[in-house]
């Protein structure tokens, strides 16, 4: 089966695609299943989605890593000092401004992130990466039987064309 043949980013159907930022969607057919013990046998393969450079570095914000570094050093220092009572020296009433700013800084972090990803959408105006069950690669793919999700062994079924 052939990407669909588009110059359009499936995102935000505006710009060209550029190949070099395709997201690779996996989807899996099961091909066995045995009921005891509980277990499958599949198939993988990664369905190619084109989009444009905008709509990857979009998907790929560097500042949300910085974001998660902050929050993460901010945790590990407040932990480390056991900072709650604030010191009479000058040096440590500094340091104390310092982890209190770093702690403020990855609160604001944690809030930016946690409304990114709740209004993405709305914010970028582009579908999130993994937003790709529209695409008709993904839909072709799934008529056939594949799975968009990775298939359980308890309850997956042998994968089969679904019937129009």
């Amino acid at each position: 089966m052939n990407q669909a043949n588009t110059k359009y980013c499936f995102y935000c159907k505006k710009e060209v695609i550029d190949t070099e930022n395709n997201f690779l969607h996996k989807m899996w057919f099961v091909t066995d299943r045995t009921i005891i013990p509980a277990s499958i046998k599949y198939k993988e393969q990664e369905v190619p989605i084109a989009r444009c450079r905008n709509c990857y570095e979009k998907h790929h914000k560097p500042y949300m890593m910085v974001i998660w570094f902050v929050i993460l050093v901010g945790f590990f220092l407040l932990y480390r000092f056991k900072v709650g009572t604030w010191p009479i020296e000058t040096a440590h009433v500094v340091f104390a401004y310092f982890l209190c700013s770093i702690g403020a800084l990855a609160s604001v972090g944690l809030i930016i992130t946690l409304w990114e990803y709740l209004f993405f959408k709305m914010i970028n105006k582009i579908p999130r990466e993994s937003d790709v069950l529209a695409h008709p690669l993904v839909r072709a793919f799934e008529d056939l039987g594949w799975l968009s999700s990775k298939p359980d062994p308890k309850s997956a079924e042998v994968g089969k064309a679904k019937e129009k």
